[in-house]
C-alpha cells in the first residue's frame, strides 16, 4: 500500500453511474500555483517611465495608420511643394497641417510629444517667439510670421514623431524624404547654364536650392544602400548623387563646399577603412567632374572660397567681381544685425522683421534705405529677431536635436537588437543632414525652412523605437544558468 493510503483516508474514485459534470459548472478560478514553481527571481514592476511609454506607444499604434498617411503627405507637402507649381496656394498645406494637430489630439499623444527633449525646446522657443510679437516693430507682419512658423513646422516635427513605430515605416519616412527633394529640384529647376540654379517658390534661390540638395543627399545614400542588390546600389547612388551634386554646383553656393566637406568628414569618421576609400574615390571624380562639366563663371565663384574670409580684399574687388560683391554685401548685413542684437538685446526688431526693420531704418553712405535682404546668417538673424533669449533657446532646440543622434548612435551597438545595423544607419543619414544644415546655417539664412524640424521629427522617433527594440531584446534574453560549485 502507497505510504499516503490507510484505511482512514481511503482513495475515493469516481463511480461510473454518477453522471459528468459540465464544463460549464465547472469553476473559472484558475488554481494557485504552488510556491515552488513561480519563477525565481521575480520579474520587477516595470518602471513608470517604461509605463507611459507603453501607453504612449498603444495611443499612436491605434490610428498608425492615420498619422503614417499624413507623415508622407507633410513631407512630400513641404519638401515637394506642389503648392507651389501645381496646386498653388497655401489651403491644402494649412488643411494638412490642422488636420494632423487634430489627430495627434484625438489619439492623445500630442502632450506626450511635446514633453520629449526637443519638443521642450521647440516649444520654450516658439513660445518665446510669441511672447516677443507683441515687442515687434511690425506687429503685423511678425504675427503672420510666427503663425505660419508654428502652423507648418510644429506640425510636421509632432507628426513626424508620433508616426513610425517600427523601424521599417520610419525607414519609409526617409524614403518619402529623398523623393520629396529631388521631385521638388527636377520639378522647379531652372536648368539654365547661363545662371545659378533657382527653384520657384518661397525657397527658390540658388542658396536654397543649395541647402536641399545636400540635405537630401544623405536620404538619397539611404535609399540607395537599402537595395537588395550592390549592382543595383550602385546604379542608383551614383547617377542619383551625381545629379544632386551637380545641382549644388550650378548654385555657386560657396557655404554647401564647405558643408559637403564637413559631411565627408562625418563619413570618414563613422564607417570603416573600405567605405572610407570609397567615398574618397568618389569625391574625386565628382571633383573631376565638376571642373569639366560646370560653367566657368560657377568655377570662379568657387576659386573665391579663400578670399571669402578678407573682407578687405572683397572690397577692394567688389567692383570686378560679382562673388566678392557679394562677400562685401554679407559683411554688412551681419553687421546690421549684430547692431540690432545689441540695441534690441532682450526682445529683438521682431520675428521675422529683419529685411523690414533694415530697409526702414539703416542707410547706405549716399542715403538711400538699404536694401530689403536677409541677414544671411541664421544664428544673427534669430539673435536680431527675437534677441538674445530667443537665439539661447534655438541653440538648445539644436543641441537636443544632435543630443538624440547621439543617444541613437548608444542604442544601435552591435547585436544590441536585430535591427540595430538599420538603426545605425538612418542615425547616420540623421546626422550628416543635420551637420550639413548648421553648417550651410552659418552662411544662409533658413530659420524658418523645414529641414531642421523633419530631423528632429525623425530623431525622436527613431530614439523611441530603438530604444523599445533594445527593451524587447533584453526581456527576451535568456537568463544564464547559475551552476553551483561543488565541494572538494
Amino acid at each position: 500500500m502507497p505510504p499516503y493510503q490507510n484505511d482512514a483516508s481511503p482513495v475515493m474514485r469516481p463511480s461510473l453511474s454518477s453522471p459528468r459534470p459540465s464544463r460549464w459548472a465547472q469553476t473559472a478560478t484558475p488554481e494557485k500555483p504552488h510556491p515552488a514553481r513561480q519563477p525565481w527571481p521575480p520579474s520587477p514592476a516595470p518602471a513608470a517611465g517604461v509605463q507611459a511609454t507603453s501607453v504612449l506607444r498603444e495611443r499612436v499604434a491605434s490610428g498608425a495608420w492615420i498619422t503614417m498617411l499624413l507623415a508622407w503627405l507633410l513631407i512630400f507637402n513641404h519638401f515637394g511643394r506642389p503648392f507651389e507649381k501645381i496646386l498653388v496656394g497655401y489651403r491644402i498645406p494649412a488643411a494638412l497641417c490642422g488636420t494632423a494637430i487634430i489627430v495627434l489630439i484625438l489619439q492623445g499623444s500630442f502632450v506626450g510629444f511635446i514633453v520629449t527633449r526637443i519638443g521642450r525646446a521647440v516649444l520654450a522657443f516658439m513660445v518665446w517667439m510669441v511672447l516677443v510679437t507683441p515687442m515687434s516693430s511690425w506687429r503685423g507682419g511678425s504675427l503672420t510670421y510666427v503663425v505660419w512658423y508654428l502652423a507648418l513646422n510644429g506640425a510636421l516635427f509632432l507628426i513626424l514623431a508620433a508616426s513610425a513605430g517600427s523601424h521599417f515605416g520610419i525607414k519609409k519616412l526617409f524614403y518619402i524624404a529623398a523623393f520629396s527633394c529631388v521631385f521638388h529640384i527636377v520639378i522647379g529647376g531652372n536648368f539654365d547654364p547661363s545662371e545659378r540654379l533657382n527653384l520657384d517658390g518661397t525657397f527658390g534661390n540658388a542658396d536654397d536650392v543649395a541647402l536641399l540638395a545636400g540635405f537630401a543627399l544623405p536620404f538619397v545614400l539611404f535609399s540607395a544602400s537599402q537595395l537588395p542588390h550592390l549592382l543595383l546600389r550602385i546604379l542608383v547612388a551614383v547617377p542619383a548623387a551625381g545629379f544632386l551634386l551637380y545641382c549644388i554646383g550650378l548654385t555657386g553656393t560657396r557655404s554647401a563646399i564647405i558643408g559637403l566637406a564637413c559631411v565627408l568628414a562625418v563619413y570618414l569618421w563613422r564607417l570603416n577603412a573600405t567605405q572610407g576609400m570609397a567615398i574618397l574615390l568618389l569625391c574625386a571624380i565628382a571633383f573631376v567632374g565638376m571642373v569639366v562639366i560646370l560653367p566657368a563663371t560657377v568655377v570662379s565663384r568657387f576659386v573665391t572660397i579663400v578670399d571669402s574670409f578678407n573682407i578687405e580684399a572683397a572690397r577692394q574687388q567688389r567692383m570686378e567681381s560679382e562673388a566678392m560683391a557679394s562677400v562685401a554685401d554679407r559683411y554688412d548685413l551681419m553687421m546690421d544685425g549684430i547692431h540690432m542684437t545689441l540695441t534690441h538685446p532682450v526682445w529683438g526688431v521682431g520675428p521675422g522683421q529683419y529685411p523690414h526693420y533694415r530697409f526702414m531704418n539703416f542707410k547706405y553712405a549716399n542715403g538711400q534705405p538699404k536694401r530689403w535682404f536677409p541677414s544671411h546668417n541664421t544664428f544673427i538673424q534669430i539673435s536680431s529677431e527675437s534677441g538674445i533669449p530667443g537665439i539661447m533657446l534655438y541653440l538648445l532646440f539644436l543641441g537636443m536635436i544632435y543630443k538624440t543622434i547621439r543617444n541613437c548612435y548608444a542604442l544601435c551597438t552591435p547585436n544590441s537588437h536585430a535591427n540595430w545595423k538599420l538603426g545605425y544607419q538612418m542615425t547616420l543619414c540623421l546626422e550628416v543632414s543635420f551637420v550639413y544644415f548648421v553648417v550651410c546655417a552659418i552662411f544662409m539664412t533658413c530659420d524658418q525652412h523645414p529641414h531642421q524640424f523633419l530631423t528632429a521629427g525623425l530623431a525622436v522617433a527613431l530614439e523611441r523605437t530603438l530604444a523599445v527594440a533594445v527593451r524587447s531584446q533584453t526581456a527576451t534574453a535568456p537568463a544564464l544558468a547559475i551552476q553551483p560549485r561543488l565541494a572538494v
